[in-house]
């Protein structure tokens, strides 16, 4: 608060622009003076800089080449363009979005494109635009300076930062009056008052980086927090979790993930209730399968279409857990992995399998949400009359028309009441909720001839990076589908996609071609790892997960318990990030603790103990303050107090062995290790503390165990859902 309250003392001539969470809401612009050109005085250059062009060309990433026609002078990310901006004395632009953002689009058109405000930019200042998922650390370091200075955060994210990379101005969207203004103000601040730029960038770099958190909260009070954080912002009408006074919603994935396994009857009835109303809103494709972003209003009606890799594989995999308490949830986790199969899936020329694509975008060659609606005309073209018309009453879908033949031909107003909403159907959810019912076949039946027809449709453009955070999200959620009964498919999915993140790692990880690691990568695959060993058994995955774990201490580590988002100092940002808090998908250092706490369940070795236990100590404070937005942190607590591992022995071969593997995997958090004893002495590994006198048995048996002491043995299904049953498992 003394931070803000200082800039604003020092700035008053600036924009303060509002943000909304990865939605780039319109900003404002406050007090601007002198609304002029530039000092028409100005020598002009004589020299041509390798600045003076747009370089954004064979980047690899599909938002940078979105840009490569502007004519602005954009620069990627590199020291190159600081030592430009030296030389020439003028201040940067940090420009930050990604390829399947709206508002992104929005200003690209408005702003950029246009020759005019180019030309101002390009005398201005020195251009950089960033892929915030090529560049997550860039992105955290300038969106934790943004939040200071607004309270909140979204993209387009456009930052003016000096030569050392400080920032001491952050806007969104901008329309391009304002934004031409903001621009000439900016200029002449820089030209005519560089002390109180330069004090402004000192004293929001010092607060940013001297900001420290006490190290003594006990983390075993994190839960209680969340769970009454969950209970205060829980909508019971519109399930889901309140924005404070934004109309909007989005997938509270890890909050679900939590209230799933940790929070008794009460929190699993709250994530029920939630996965119900994404499944049965406008959020959910029922026709292609996946999710999108958020919904814009409260109510789940009408979503922001883009749909994103880290969502969905979050989805799939909470869909798959919570079919164990609803089994009409898991054909949303089903047809959210035949998506990623089927429209997501990458191969090269030969057909190599080179991963998941990271997004597809929220607007579409006719406009926005074109793609997805199905007004009611269409219906009957493609369904005939009696079915289109009992389809439109149970999707809840209103109006006349047929879509537009060419963008623009529609207003967004319209395609709204064509997006199928369920929960606004007459009769719902009485009438509508069934699993296997004949109304449900009708409508599956029916999905199959739309789907077809939607075929002939211009798609949304796919951003076809293939990033190993995402891709590692995908393979836990993947694994997971497969541990709750999704099908031999979606193991096979998963094991193919564990192998090509094994091979893509050695000999240490990147985040992309050419791009360093970042800690989601590591953190993700590290819990991927574990989790797909829970699911096949195979020791292989524990040695990479390890390795992972090892790699991200070596590199990250901070030396306090928690670790740095890059692994090295970039000299272009005036500090190193850390991450700090969950967002979409969780904070990567948060997802390497559960890996920590995953390894020691699986192998019993202190090292992977000490290590969660450290990050624990080092981060809880914040959780007790932020619990909602730390709730990966609050899980790795839960499982710290319930450290239990599940150990099948028997010969690996036997039916009977492969049973109780099965329905122990299928009955029990994603959390809970499973260790095929036989498995892992397979490949001679017999020091996993678990293991000890364990290998070899003849009598198929599960055994539940904590920190070496273990429950008498379950032999039969029915004896393991009583043990599963007495540490609160065994659903």
């Amino acid at each position: 608060m003394i931070l803000i309250i200082i800039l604003l003392l020092l700035i008053p001539q600036f924009p303060q622009s509002a943000y909304a969470s990865g939605s780039g809401d319109k900003g404002s612009l406050n007090s601007i003076e002198n609304n002029q050109v530039l000092n028409e005085e100005q020598p002009a250059m004589k020299e041509v800089y390798w600045s003076e062009s747009n370089r954004l060309a064979d980047t690899g990433s599909p938002y940078l080449e979105q840009h490569v026609n502007n004519p602005v002078h954009w620069i990627p990310w590199g020291d190159k363009a600081f030592e430009e901006a030296r030389r020439r004395d003028i201040p940067i632009l940090v420009s930050i979005g990604y390829s399947s953002c709206h508002w992104c689009h929005v200003m690209a058109h408005e702003c950029f494109e246009k020759e005019d405000v180019a030309a101002l930019m390009n005398e201005s200042q020195i251009n950089i635009k960033v892929d915030r998922e090529q560049h997550p650390g860039v992105d955290a370091v300038y969106m934790e300076a943004a939040q200071a200075l607004t309270g909140s955060g979204g993209w387009p994210l456009n930052v003016f930062v000096d030569h050392e990379g400080r920032p001491f101005l952050a806007v969104t969207y901008l329309p391009p009056d304002r934004w031409s203004e903001l621009i000439t103000q900016v200029n002449k601040a820089w030209r005519e008052d560089r002390g109180r730029i330069d004090e402004i960038a000192a004293a929001l770099s010092s607060q940013l980086n001297e900001r420290k958190f006490p190290g003594d909260t006990d983390p075993s009070t994190l839960p209680t927090a969340l769970m009454q954080a969950s209970r205060d912002t829980y909508d019971g009408a519109n399930p889901g979790f309140a924005m404070g006074s934004r109309p909007m919603k989005f997938p509270p994935s890890q909050t679900i993930d939590w209230l799933l396994e940790y929070s008794g009857e009460e929190g699993e009835q709250m994530a029920v209730n939630i996965l119900r109303a994404m499944m049965d809103s406008g959020l959910y494709d029922r026709v292609g399968g996946g999710f999108h972003r958020y919904s814009t209003d409260a109510v789940w009606r009408v979503p922001h279409f883009e749909k994103m890799t880290y969502d969905n594989a979050q989805l799939m995999g909470l869909y798959a857990r919570g079919s164990v308490f609803d089994a009409d949830l898991l054909s949303a986790a089903r047809s959210t992995a035949d998506w990623f199969l089927d429209e997501m899936r990458l191969e090269s020329e030969d057909g190599g399998f080179l991963g998941y694509a990271t997004a597809t975008d929220a607007d579409d060659p006719l406009g926005e949400g074109t793609y997805f609606a199905w007004p009611p005309g269409e219906l009957e073209k493609v369904l005939g009359l009696e079915d289109a018309a009992w389809l439109a009453e149970r999707w809840n879908l209103s109006g006349e028309g047929l879509l537009p033949t060419a963008a623009g031909d529609s207003e967004y107003e319209p395609v709204a009441s064509w997006i199928p909403h369920p929960r606004g159907a007459p009769g719902y959810p009485e009438t509508y909720r069934s699993q296997n019912s004949a109304d449900s076949q009708r409508e599956t039946a029916l999905i199959v001839k739309l789907k077809i027809a939607r075929q002939s449709r211009p798609a949304p453009a796919r951003d076809d990076k293939v990033l190993t955070d995402q891709n590692a999200l995908l393979l836990e959620g993947f694994s997971r589908l497969a541990r709750y009964g999704g099908g031999e498919k979606y193991r096979e999915a998963a094991v193919e996609l564990a192998d090509f993140l094994i091979k893509r790692s050695s000999p240490h990880l990147i985040r992309d071609s050419g791009i360093d690691a970042y800690i989601t990568d590591y953190g993700y695959l590290a819990m991927a790892l574990t989790q797909i060993y829970s699911l096949t058994g195979n020791p292989l995955y524990v040695e990479e997960a390890e390795k992972t774990t090892r790699e991200a201490i070596e590199r990250l580590a901070v030396g306090d318990g928690s670790y740095f988002s890059t692994a090295a100092e970039d000299g272009g940002l005036y500090k190193r990030a850390i991450e700090e808090f969950d967002g979409p998908s969780p904070a990567g250092q948060h997802a390497l603790g559960i890996a920590f706490a995953r390894l020691y369940e699986i192998t019993g070795r202190t090292e992977w103990k000490e290590m969660a236990d450290s990050l624990l100590a080092a981060r809880a404070y914040l959780g007790s303050v932020a619990p909602s937005s730390t709730t990966t942190l609050v899980r790795l607590a839960s499982m710290r107090n319930e450290p239990y591992t599940l150990v099948v022995a028997g010969p690996g071969g036997y039916q009977k062995t492969k049973e109780l593997l099965e329905e122990t995997r299928r009955l029990t958090s994603p959390d809970l290790m499973v260790v095929a004893a036989d498995r892992a002495a397979e490949v001679g590994i017999e020091d996993w503390a678990e293991l000890g006198g364990r290998i070899g048995m003849e009598k198929p048996q599960l055994l539940v165990c904590r920190e070496g002491s273990c429950l008498l043995p379950a032999f039969t299904v029915e004896e393991v859902k009583e043990r599963l049953m007495g540490i609160g498992e065994g659903r």
